[in-house]
């Protein structure tokens, strides 16, 4: 995954617990869509249990496209061999939505989920989870904000490749 996060490297029923996740995601996700582009409002959807709550109605049929694109990347990445780092802040929202649905699934299993190491190495920070603490609401657009470079935490950049040499899936890409 990212650096030296092999998702390999996770316990067996962990990994498990994961694949799962990006089944029942890959699966939620695309009615998602289909509702918000007959006119469903984003808080009846699947998705709106993993975004952001602050930016709902800045979320758009295309944002959940180009989500849905992420976490069908980011499953895809987890299985590849070799380092294969997150793109962009949806690919890492994508991956923290994957792991918090992982964790739902072992718990209601009765069993312990404990992902603190597999976050810390495929993270490369913990800037995305600022967008889930209400304290840091509006931080994005902040001077403090812009100081720290927490820029791509808008809903508008994050799409936007985060390193250079590193692309983002065609269908999330703003420029071809």
């Amino acid at each position: 995954m990212n650096g030296d996060t092999p998702v390999s490297s996770l316990p067996t029923d962990h990994c498990q617990a994961l694949k799962a996740a990006c089944d029942i995601l890959i699966d939620e996700f695309p009615e998602d869509v289909g509702r918000l582009l007959h006119g469903g409002d984003f808080v009846e959807t699947w998705m709106s249990n993993y975004l952001p709550p602050q930016f709902t109605t800045k979320y758009t049929p295309l944002l959940a496209k180009k989500m849905l694109v992420c976490v069908v990347t980011v499953a895809w990445k987890l299985v590849q061999p070799g380092s294969w780092p997150l793109a962009c802040v949806g690919e890492q929202l994508a991956l923290h939505a994957l792991i918090e649905r992982a964790e739902i699934a072992m718990e209601l299993d009765g069993e312990q989920a404990d992902f603190a190491d597999f976050r810390e190495l495929a993270f490369p920070d913990s800037d995305i989870l600022m967008l889930f603490e209400p304290s840091f609401d509006g931080i994005e657009d902040s001077d403090v904000g812009d100081y720290l470079g927490l820029g791509n935490l808008a809903p508008k950049h994050w799409f936007d490749p985060l390193y250079s040499g590193i692309p983002v899936h065609p269908y999330v890409a703003d420029e071809p």
